[in-house]
């Protein structure tokens, strides 16, 4: 049965949410694509997986919504996402919001 609003299930992918002020662990196998998606714009996050070489802060003030950065996954790796608190919002800051995160396999 499908409910309606909800997204069908499927075994090749993988959603994780990063929240502000967290770090999500993920393990990926060659043949994956990694997708981290900034949901609600001017959100940063950090990605360090060293395996492939990646080590980048990710969007920033200026991301819009949707905004996504994806990667192919070659080798056998290890990445994580960092999403870093947000400034106080009384001082003028953006508030944070969390980061998804997509690995789709294969398959």
């Amino acid at each position: 049965m499908i409910v309606a609003g909800l997204l069908a299930r499927d075994p090749t992918r993988e959603t994780y949410r990063v929240a502000p002020g967290a770090t999500t662990i993920i393990a990926l196998e060659p043949g994956d694509r990694f997708v981290v998606r900034d949901v609600h714009g001017a959100q940063r996050a950090h990605l360090v997986a060293r395996e492939l070489g990646v080590i980048a802060d990710l969007f920033g003030p200026e991301s819009p919504p949707g905004a996504e950065e994806s990667f192919d996954v070659d080798r056998v790796a290890v990445a994580a996402v960092t999403v870093p608190e947000g400034e106080p919002v009384v001082e003028g800051g953006v508030p944070a919001s969390e980061v998804l995160v997509e690995v789709r396999g294969a398959g």
